[in-house]
């Protein structure tokens, strides 16, 4: 009877562990869906009512970021509304997110040349 308790309690902590081991596995990728990301470009466009801007990226892709009241804009203004009138200006755009869900946290606009 000692035995078998043994066994059990041997049993319940390895998958104790296993379950561990892959909530642990996971966490990277969340804390990577979380950290922000930078993509640089030039900006496209900018549409108020859908609150989002358009990216041309250094890399060919048309990247759009939504934007809220809580991103930070520096070099338009100070608004994000200032960047209507700058379509062709290079900016970096900081970002969080995955695919079509990419909202900007910050934007540093460089002036056209």
């Amino acid at each position: 009877m000692l035995a078998t308790k043994r066994v059990f309690v041997a049993c319940a902590a390895v998958a104790f562990m296993m379950g561990m081991s892959h909530l642990r596995a996971q966490q990277p990728d969340q804390q990577r869906a979380d950290q922000p990301m930078i993509a640089h470009g030039q900006l496209v466009s900018v549409d108020a009512d859908a609150q989002t801007l358009t990216v041309k990226a250094s890399g060919g892709d048309t990247m759009v970021f939504h934007y809220t009241a809580r991103t930070q804009v520096t070099g338009a203004q100070e608004r994000v509304e200032g960047l209507a009138t700058m379509a062709g200006a290079t900016v970096t755009v900081q970002y969080t997110g995955e695919k079509n869900n990419l909202v900007a946290t910050a934007i540093e606009v460089q002036p056209k040349k």
